[in-house]
């Protein structure tokens, strides 16, 4: 069975979020680099390198994480199989201007 993914996007300078739904298969669940890769699916606008992802744990902290270790953990605190995770953009506006 694939896991859910309720995504929320936080862009830079921005309030409103943007929340998106996607599924992960089952044998790909417990991989950090395939949750990147569907997030950068799901979102066209971000670039790899330029984002956070955070899980939040059961007294509200927002927990980061970037290893399938650390995606592990955060799936055990999964309810009604449905994994939800913050993505916060890290890209400064000095970077845009740089390029």
């Amino acid at each position: 069975m694939s896991l859910t993914v309720k995504a929320f996007l936080v862009k830079k300078g921005e309030k409103q979020r943007e929340i998106r739904r996607f599924s992960v298969p089952a044998e790909d669940s417990n991989s950090f680099s395939h949750l990147q890769e569907k997030v950068l699916e799901t979102y066209p606008s971000l670039e790899q390198g330029n984002f956070n992802l955070f899980w939040t744990d059961p007294e509200g902290d927002h927990i980061a994480f970037s290893t399938d270790k650390e995606l592990t953990e955060a799936l055990g605190f999964v309810e009604d199989g449905v994994l939800k995770i913050k993505i916060k953009e890290t890209k400064s506006e000095d970077c845009e201007q740089e390029k």
